[in-house]
């Protein structure tokens, strides 16, 4: 295939700061399925590109943080196989 007269768009080399709906489910350890609901019910920011949802990393992780605002510091071990973490919360 001949690319002359084609012109060529300069991609963007820098840090990814806007992820899509399977990439910030990946980024916070949920299913995809977690991420439409919390977008349903408006519980997570994010913005439309088209008919296509994103997400911008640095407002995610505010948001993430903010999260913990009712927790503990310290999470305590489940006590279930697999040794997962559950957050005890402020009394």
């Amino acid at each position: 295939m001949n690319s002359k007269g084609v012109a060529k768009t300069p991609h963007y080399a820098g840090p990814i700061s806007v992820m899509t709906v399977r990439e910030v489910s990946a980024y916070l350890h949920v299913h995809p399925a977690t991420i439409y609901k919390l977008l349903k019910r408006h519980q997570i920011p994010a913005f439309h590109v088209g008919s296509d949802w994103r997400f911008n990393i640095e407002t995610i992780d505010s948001w993430r943080l903010g999260q913990d605002g009712g927790l503990k510091e310290k999470p305590r071990l489940n006590g279930q196989s697999g040794g997962n973490l559950v957050y005890a919360r402020k009394p």
